[in-house]
């Protein structure tokens, strides 16, 4: 009994020490979050199809405190504003291409998977059923 009741202890105390906790913990300040990610995307029409994409390079970055969520690379790309959330941070910007005409609203939220990773769904406000699911993993 005395055993069993040490190895409950000592499970919980590994079950509550902050490293354990680090890593599901709620989603750290912005700032915590600036640097390059890989991002992953799978495109969704809104007519049953869906375009899954190689990874891209993404970036968080801070200028004052404000706070950046930009697609770097690519033909197709985002760049946008980032607030914190409870669980991640929201996004709003617009959707560009470099080398044409292609500009338009988008929104979206990110949700913090632990990891140093995120997932998001971002879609022009207009076409909520046109939308990408965003998978952003810290490098």
């Amino acid at each position: 009994m005395k055993s069993s009741l040490s190895l409950m202890i000592f499970t919980s105390l590994i079950a509550l020490s902050p490293s354990a906790l680090a890593d599901k913990a709620s989603p750290q300040p912005l700032q915590a979050w600036v640097g390059h990610y890989s991002c992953s995307l799978t495109q969704f029409d809104g007519l049953g199809e869906k375009y899954t994409y190689p990874d891209f390079r993404c970036e968080i970055s801070q200028q004052g405190d404000s706070y950046t969520l930009e697609k770097t690379s690519g033909s197709q790309r985002f760049r946008g504003k980032i607030t914190a959330n409870e669980n991640g941070f929201s996004f709003n910007g617009i959707f560009f291409c470099p080398w044409g005409e292609c500009t338009s609203d988008l929104t979206g939220v990110y949700t913090y998977n632990g990891n140093n990773q995120f997932t998001g769904e971002i879609h022009a406000p207009s076409e909520p059923h046109d939308y990408q699911i965003v998978n952003l993993k810290k490098l």
